[in-house]
């Protein structure tokens, strides 16, 4: 991992006088001899940040901003500074003009600001930042923002070596003492970017006290998420490492390089860091701890994540650099779920462990590819404990191959006999609902049920990947926690069809006992689900019993259906999926899911048309003229919505799509 910073400069053009903590506005079409109230807006968001004192919120009306920003100011405890977008506009901080090595953003020794709602582009350096953090400071908060073409160079065949770098978003701790501290980055996206040998968004250095939750990080060109050490950022060795940190509920995938690992989530050099319920798939690695300069990675917990697909492998575990001696120490690697890593057929398989002491393997999920490779090892792994997993590959126990102290192994029984490991360990099929629609919930027969180590105990505040309770009886192996005992036993599956501009849902059940509800769940991926609708059960019956639902609203295109049956205890189980394709109506909404605003591409007779968007109980919650540009989602809860349109003829056309 190679990083390189330049020394950023920056001339300011303002001073911060205003000390009354005020609400001011900046609009495209404003003067920065303004007063900077919403009649009398500034005109660059720079003057904005120059003005603003503690507790000041600068609000961004909609438009794209050609600028990069400096803020020199801090707030104080209670006294948030805060700039965001306006309400319900979309805001692009734009570099695409600059030809210079600077951040698109820039704070250095701040406290006390949050950055919310924008969305940063078109930042090129082979060797600088796209938002840069750095020094010193506390309560920071990055939230809902996106960040796209953050780019090493303009060219997208530009040539990548390790001089090449531009991280995307990074808070670096350059202090010697004071820490950067109480750091929030929550809920933003970052997509087709391509930084080099960095990382999209990194944590590195003096960092003390971190969440990383809630990103959608995908279609970049090296690592998602990264907290790391040993560098020498901080003077300081013992706190030259990001620490005491949650990566918790993010998505990554297809964040792919030629020349690196490219792992989703990577931990390199961190100290007392939680990994868990996140999901990663389609990258170069699902999840890497390692440590690649002198010294350690240590007391990291990865538990609860779910990681498919990877091209490489699906969890590597150690410091692999034998010139440095760079090692992983005390950690815990517990109920993961993993399903056909390595597809690129490297023979690196689900697992790769390297230098990594002290540790314990336990309580996993691993199911083997087709090349029927389970895992590999290099350097040494003194006092590492690996046990009660869950092993299954299709090819059976004798084809299951491993690499460890440099011979080749086959057999799962000769595997586990030569490298000592997984005496309690079991092989059998998960009996995930749908792999290939990428749901791992396991059915309530599978092996995985009651599998894992009888005095396991849960972390306090620990769940499953449905932020379930992670323990019923003895603790289940995967990232998936059977809550209770089935209590629908459904004599057919859940079916779909198209009937005209709707899709019919049938399902049949031949056993109930304390059954409550079923709740009608939509999704266009098989991967984020909405519930769309809710029919009650009858409770407890014997015979056969047929239900059935309308979607007036289906998703266009390829889509998905499952039914969650929730008990009158309040535990439930999901059932299997029924997938149905759906003709598109006369416009298309998109992104769909959306976050923070929907895109409508139409005919044009639909042109500067009226619209309406309105939730499942009929309800308008927002109307206006459709233009050919974004509709934002702001201030319009989670849920599954409509976007109704009227054309020139006065006919009606609707659009379901998800805001999550």
């Amino acid at each position: 991992m190679t990083r390189l910073f330049h020394t950023f400069l920056f001339f300011v053009t303002g001073i911060s006088t205003l000390i009354a903590q005020t609400t001011y506005y900046v609009s495209n079409s404003g003067n920065n001899g303004n007063s900077g109230t919403l009649a009398a807006p500034w005109q660059t968001i720079q003057y904005g940040l120059d003005q603003l004192s503690a507790g000041d919120v600068l609000l961004i009306r909609g438009g794209s901003y050609p600028e990069k920003l400096f803020l020199q100011v801090s707030g104080t405890a209670g006294n948030m500074i805060t700039i965001k977008n306006y309400p319900n506009e979309t805001v692009v901080v734009d570099a695409d003009s600059f030809n210079d090595n600077t951040p698109v953003f820039f704070a250095e020794n701040q406290s006390y600001y949050r950055i919310e709602g924008l969305h940063f582009t078109n930042v090129y350096s082979s060797d600088g930042a796209g938002m840069l953090i750095q020094g010193y400071g506390s309560n920071i908060e990055i939230i809902n923002n996106t960040f796209s073409n953050i780019a090493i160079s303009r060219n997208v065949n530009a040539a990548v070596n390790s001089n090449t770098n531009i991280p995307v978003v990074t808070m670096l701790g350059t202090h010697a003492t004071t820490p950067i501290s109480n750091v929030l980055i929550q809920g933003n996206t970052v997509y087709d970017c391509r930084p080099g040998f960095s990382e999209c968004i990194s944590l590195w250095g003096n960092v003390d006290g971190f969440e990383m939750s809630n990103n959608l990080v995908y279609n970049n060109a090296n690592i998602g998420l990264d907290a790391g050490g040993n560098y020498g950022d901080c003077p300081t060795p013992a706190l030259d490492h990001a620490r005491n940190g949650v990566i918790k509920n993010n998505i990554c995938h297809h964040n792919v390089s030629t020349y690196s690992a490219s792992a989703g989530i990577y931990l390199d050099g961190a100290w007392s860091v939680i990994v868990e319920n996140n999901t990663s798939y389609a990258n170069g690695y699902g999840i890497e701890i390692g440590c690649e300069q002198s010294g350690s990675c240590k007391d990291i917990k990865v538990r609860n994540n779910v990681l498919y697909e990877n091209r490489s492998v699906g969890l590597a575990l150690g410091g692999y650099d034998v010139a440095t001696g760079g090692y992983v120490d005390n950690c815990i690697v517990t109920n993961n779920t993993l399903y056909h890593n390595d597809v690129s057929n490297s023979y690196n398989g689900e697992l790769l462990i390297t230098e990594f002491r002290n540790s314990t393997i336990s309580e996993n999920i691993f199911y083997i590819s087709a090349q029927n490779f389970f895992m590999g090892n290099d350097r040494s792994q003194p006092n590492m404990t690996m046990d009660y997993n869950l092993v299954y590959c299709v090819a059976g126990q004798a084809n299951v191959e491993a690499y460890w102290d440099g011979a080749d192994l086959t057999g799962l029984s000769n595997i586990y006999t030569t490298t000592g490991t997984n005496a309690h360990s079991t092989f059998g099929d998960p009996l995930f609902v749908n792999p290939g629609a990428a749901d791992f919930h396991i059915a309530t027969n599978s092996p995985a049920v009651n599998a894992g180590d009888p005095a396991f105990t849960p972390a306090s505040g620990e769940v499953d990947m449905d932020g379930e309770n992670r323990v019923y009886q003895t603790v289940d192996c995967g990232a998936d926690e059977i809550q209770s005992p089935m209590a629908v036993v459904f004599s057919s599956p859940l079916i779909a069809t198209v009937v005209g501009d709707e899709v019919a849902l049938k399902w049949e059940t031949a056993i109930e006992e304390n059954a409550a509800f079923f709740e009608i769940q939509s999704s266009p991926d098989a991967r984020s689900w909405t519930t769309i609708g809710k029919v009650s059960a009858s409770g407890d019956s014997n015979g056969a019993l047929v239900y059935t639902y309308t979607d007036r609203f289906p998703l266009a295109g390829q889509s998905y259906y499952r039914l969650k049956q929730v008990d009158f205890d309040g535990n439930y189980n999901v059932s299997t999926i029924a997938a149905i394709f759906f003709k598109k109506p006369s416009f298309v909404v998109y992104p769909n899911p959306a976050r923070r605003f929907i895109q409508v591409e139409m005919s044009d007779v639909f042109s500067n048309k009226s619209y309406q968007i309105i939730n499942e109980n009929g309800y308008i919650l927002r109307r206006g003229i459709l233009e050919l540009k974004a509709i934002s989602l702001d201030n319009i809860p989670n849920g599954v919505y409509c976007l109704r349109v009227f054309d020139a003829n006065g006919s009606v056309w609707c659009c379901r799509f998800l805001k999550i």
